[in-house]
């Protein structure tokens, strides 16, 4: 604006200023319901806690994050649909989520149906979930299984005063 004397920016040219900045919305999808609710509650509990503290802070270069979750019961059928609701519907720019290796990868499923991938960051840890260029947006935040299985093996073997030294991991 020309003359005047204010002191506040300009926003002209389409630009937005940080304090009228369109929200990043972040996707979960949870079990809210199923077998492993009680472990996703406190996770969630976790999220919502670090999101609040994010946008006390005046949010990311301005722009406030808000939640969106979706309820997977721990069943894979349920990820595809919920991956759909917040990432190609919701415009989710990152998703967190889901817990169990079978739900993750049907997420990952629904991204490579679509083409529409954002980071997903989750706990699911088989293997098969950090390969392939497709799932080069999973970020697991867990010890790979087969890691973890050989190491609680090993561990169990050097610590075992048993004459007989083999184990059964169910």
């Amino acid at each position: 604006a020309c003359g005047g004397g204010s002191s506040s920016p300009s926003t002209s040219g389409g630009g937005t200023s940080p304090a009228n900045a369109a929200p990043y919305t972040i996707g979960a999808i949870m079990d809210l319901t199923g077998p492993t609710a009680a472990s996703d509650a406190f996770q969630l509990q976790g999220i919502k806690l670090a999101i609040s503290q994010v946008n006390s802070s005046g949010g990311i270069n301005g722009h406030k994050l808000v939640l969106k979750t979706q309820d997977d019961a721990a069943n894979p059928a349920q990820d595809g649909p919920a991956y759909q609701k917040l990432v190609e519907q919701g415009h989710a720019i990152a998703l967190l989520g889901p817990t169990l290796s079978g739900d993750v990868q049907a997420a990952i499923t629904e991204a490579q149906r679509s083409g529409d991938f954002v980071p997903v960051m989750g706990i699911g840890g088989d293997p098969s979930l950090f390969q392939g260029s497709n799932n080069k947006w999973y970020f697991g935040a867990s010890q790979q299984v087969t890691l973890f299985a050989q190491q609680e093996v090993q561990e169990m073997v050097a610590k075992s005063n048993l004459p007989n030294k083999k184990f059964g991991v169910i």
